[in-house]
């Protein structure tokens, strides 16, 4: 099952490949398909994947999730901590991308 987020006026969906790289072993990538729902173009739309979306990649650190679009590129993305605990431990990954009206991404 592929996880889809879909992204109305405050949100947006797109699919695209999120893989971890751990020092031991290449985790497969999993897809994730993101939507922008809305008739208009959004640029730099900033996408959250929580990291219980990211736990088939067995990431024991979020930093090692990379995130590449339909055609391989990678896009930049980055790891947060939105809760402030005191581990400081990455909860979810944010990366930006553009969607025209309706579009889907993979």
């Amino acid at each position: 099952m592929v996880p889809e987020f879909t992204i109305s006026t405050a949100t947006q969906s797109a699919v695209l490949i999120l893989m971890a790289v751990t020092a031991t072993a290449l985790s497969g990538p999993i897809e994730i398909k993101v939507t922008n729902e809305l008739p208009l173009s959004r640029a730099n739309q900033t996408i959250k994947i929580p990291a219980r979306d990211l736990a088939p990649l067995a990431a024991g650190n979020l930093n090692l999730v990379h995130v590449a679009d339909a055609a391989g590129n990678e896009v930049l993305c980055q790891a947060i901590d939105l809760d402030g605990d005191p581990l400081r431990t990455y909860d979810a990954v944010i990366f930006q991308t553009d969607f025209s009206g309706g579009e889907v991404k993979t």
